[in-house]
């Protein structure tokens, strides 16, 4: 049974599931796809009467409102831009998902990059740079 005490995001210690290679942690634009698709399939498989869960619908919204609506084609895009410069998988998403202004506000959001401000600095600027071409 996994215990949360061992899970800490300011150390970045996972249990072995999530270490596990198969995990992949999704951006905020690719849930945004799953739920809206999954409220597509709702719609045309039940009657109009019946609603989302709540937990559902505000998932939605969030989505819907932080999710940037970018393609499967700019999300790859981006993951390519992240890949292989030292983070861990999911800080990799979060530096995507949350598209900090600059290397403060990245460190102050992502806890424990081990990379330099130098390194964190490019990164932003190819993910907006990559950003600014959608």
């Amino acid at each position: 049974m996994t215990t949360l005490s061992n899970e800490s995001a300011s150390d970045l210690i996972f249990e072995d599931e999530i270490e596990e290679e198969t995990t992949i942690p999704l951006l905020s634009s690719e849930v945004e796809r799953i739920l809206n698709g999954r409220r597509e399939l709702e719609k045309t498989d039940i009657d109009d009467s019946v609603e989302m869960p709540v937990n559902f619908t505000k998932a939605l919204t969030y989505t819907n409102r932080f999710g940037n609506s970018r393609t499967e084609q700019q999300d790859e895009g981006l993951r390519r831009v992240v890949e292989g410069k030292g983070l861990h998988k999911y800080q990799e998403v979060q530096l995507i998902s949350l598209a900090p202004e600059d290397v403060e506000e990245a460190r102050s959001l992502i806890p424990r990059m081990d990379i330099t401000d130098s390194e964190l600095e490019d990164i932003i600027n190819q993910i907006k740079a990559h950003t600014l071409m959608k």
